[in-house]
């Protein structure tokens, strides 16, 4: 393949031409071949050797912003909840560890009597 140095003066000639029909393609508001354009962009995937993308068409511009920006929130909602469950969770163990502790030290302080209480008082609040 060679290398072109220098345009003809048809070639020259034909450069607005070719300028004002991509301008007009880039600024048409047409809609696209949605089939024909699936097609070339998953047929551009495989060739490099990635696996086929999704693709998804959107007619307003603001029904694109409102999935994404939606299924970041979901995903940003279900991080939040999991980090919550996890506080929850890891401060009920916390607290359930000291109850024991607390129990622990008053028995061994008190009758067996009131050591036995406790343990039936932890056992109803679901402590143990």
């Amino acid at each position: 393949m060679s290398l072109i140095e220098n345009l003809t003066p048809e070639q020259e000639a034909l450069i607005p031409v070719y300028r004002e029909k991509w301008r007009a393609i880039a600024l048409s508001t047409e809609r696209i071949a949605r089939a024909k354009v699936t097609e070339v962009v998953k047929a551009a995937y495989v060739f490099v050797g990635l696996s086929e993308p999704e693709i998804l068409f959107f007619d307003r511009l603001y029904a694109a912003w409102a999935a994404i920006n939606g299924d970041l929130e979901s995903k940003l909602k279900y991080k939040l909840y999991q980090g919550l469950w996890k506080l929850i969770f890891g401060l009920r163990e916390i607290y359930q560890q000291l109850h024991i502790e607390i129990i622990n030290k008053l028995s061994a302080e008190f009758s067996s009597d009131a050591h036995i209480l406790l343990r039936q008082d932890s056992l109803y609040l679901g402590m143990l």
